[in-house]
């Protein structure tokens, strides 16, 4: 049987799920997405006063998030500061939601400086439709609609004042009961009992020089591992390929685990009139997928793969009066590669001999994607607003080598993804409100199509993939909208600590 599988794999996905998560506006751990897929905001956990203006980073400082992205950059908290962030996502189309309600502390005195943050979670999953999994063989249990996810994350640091030289380390920890959208690639099965962690470790530095130049270096080292427990229909289900059909066992266990290494420089300097400022940044992202999980929608077996990924970026800002403008401008190019092994010796095509561990298929990807964010802001005593537009344009160019069938495939593809929003701010001397309203269009949850007749990849949504399709993609249009309400307390003296 695993013969038969290996020489009908052509027809089939060769997908993995690469997890990243992804803290708001953060460069330092790049997003990998190969389809369109509408991705929810499962971890967007943390603060922002730049959320509303389109994410906008390089240029401009954000005292609320800049500090978990850095831990050196806890040096600019002003003393002690109590936060909230409750925000809700939901997909259309019954694509799925979360709420969330993380809550934390800021704190600087002197030379040293700290803080934290823990979050709760409920994430509810996407609706599933009566062709995807039969209702009388899916009960329905309440451990299937939703699940509870909880996160951790604290900084700490040292300033040497003289130097003007700041130190900082920082821990992300989740604990992940449930990723939005894994069930989808399972889209069979009767239930998906996930269940995993994530570990993020950063050093940070950051550095300031005369003429209000500053700079920034950060290294970070991110391990993911889930495990997914997937119990099938008690009745004989089958992968429909175009020669054979292969049965599904009643229950089978995948891991996922990926590891991640990576760099961030940066630099930021005024640019002639000094109400100007000009940043730069540097990325990258080494991956490696020790474990990629057998799903469904592939039915083939899959063996490590790993990733590299740049950031390339400048932005611009200017602060005039009351009113707040920035633009960052990024160009990503990644290079991916998966590959499949033999599982027993296999005759090719054109009569050679593979042996077991030997490649039998090759996917290399080549990226150019780009990243432009623009936005506004103007605040008064009292009240501020607002106005930010993000698009991520991802474009792709596939080969794919068959070593069975002794051919080579080659596929492009590209598309856009527009998230605009808007913030409205209330200040007053004991609090600070921020309500942000965002949308994120372009995505949904796409298949390939004809002439292939497998399972569609429509049924995976929220997550971040490597796919390498068989053939060109389709679209179901869905739209992601969150809301986040920011809360900041300051302690001791609020000037200081909203200047």
């Amino acid at each position: 049987m695993n013969k038969e599988r290996n020489k009908t794999w052509f027809p089939c996905l060769a997908v993995f799920f690469l997890f990243t998560f992804a803290l708001t506006g953060n460069a330092q751990l790049i997003h990998l997405k190969s389809i369109p897929l509408a991705t929810g905001d499962q971890f967007l956990l943390f603060p922002s006063e730049r959320l509303g203006m389109g994410q906008v980073s390089i240029a401009l400082k954000d005292r609320q998030l800049d500090p978990f992205v850095n831990p050196a950059k806890g040096s600019r908290v002003q003393g002690i500061q109590l936060f909230g962030a409750p925000n809700y996502y939901s997909i259309t189309n019954q694509g799925g939601s979360a709420r969330t309600l993380s809550v934390g502390a800021l704190y600087q005195n002197s030379r040293w400086f700290g803080g934290f943050l823990t979050s709760v979670q409920e994430l509810r999953r996407a609706e599933e439709s009566d062709f995807v999994r039969p209702l009388y063989y899916y009960p329905g249990l309440l451990s299937d609609k939703s699940s509870n996810n909880t996160y951790f994350s604290g900084y700490l640091g040292k300033q040497l004042i003289p130097k003007n030289i700041s130190f900082g380390a920082s821990l992300f920890y989740a604990d992940l009961a449930a990723l939005d959208g894994v069930d989808w690639l399972y889209a069979n099965s009767q239930r998906v009992e996930q269940s995993g962690k994530l570990l993020d470790v950063r050093f940070g530095v950051l550095g300031e020089l005369p003429g209000q130049k500053t700079y920034e270096a950060l290294v970070l080292h991110t391990k993911f591992d889930m495990t997914h427990e997937v119990y099938n229909p008690v009745y004989p289900v089958f992968m429909r390929t175009p020669s054979i059909m292969t049965p599904v066992p009643e229950k089978e266990i995948n891991r996922d685990k990926t590891n991640t290494w990576g760099f961030h420089l940066g630099y930021r300097q005024p640019l002639g009139n000094k109400n100007w400022k000009i940043g730069t940044i540097f990325t990258g992202n080494y991956k490696t997928h020790p474990k990629i999980p057998n799903y469904q929608i592939m039915n083939i077996p899959r063996d490590p793969g790993n990733s590299r990924a740049f950031n390339f970026g400048a932005g611009f800002s200017r602060q005039h009066g009351k009113a707040t403008f920035g633009l960052d401008l990024i160009y990503q190019p990644i290079w991916s590669t998966t590959w499949a092994t033999a599982q027993e010796k296999i005759e090719t095509a054109g009569g050679w001999i593979i042996y077991p561990g030997e490649k039998t298929v090759d996917n290399n990807f080549k990226f150019s994607n780009s990243i432009l964010r623009i936005g506004i802001q103007r605040e008064n005593q009292r009240t501020g607003f607002q106005l930010g537009l993000q698009v991520h344009t991802y474009r792709y160019h596939l080969k794919q080598r068959d070593y069975i069938q002794r051919t080579l495939r080659k596929q492009r593809e590209s598309w856009s993804e527009w998230m605009p929003s808007f913030s409205f701010i209330l200040k007053f001397p004991e609090v600070r409100l921020q309500y942000t309203l965002r949308f994120t269009s372009g995505a949904g949850r796409p298949g390939v199509a004809p002439p292939w007749t497998g399972i569609r990849a429509e049924s995976a949504s929220n997550a971040d993939f490597i796919v390498a399709p068989s053939g060109p993609l389709t679209l179901q249009n869905a739209t992601v909208i969150t809301h986040q309400l920011s809360v900041s307390v300051p302690i001791g003296d609020p000037a200081e600590n909203h200047r």
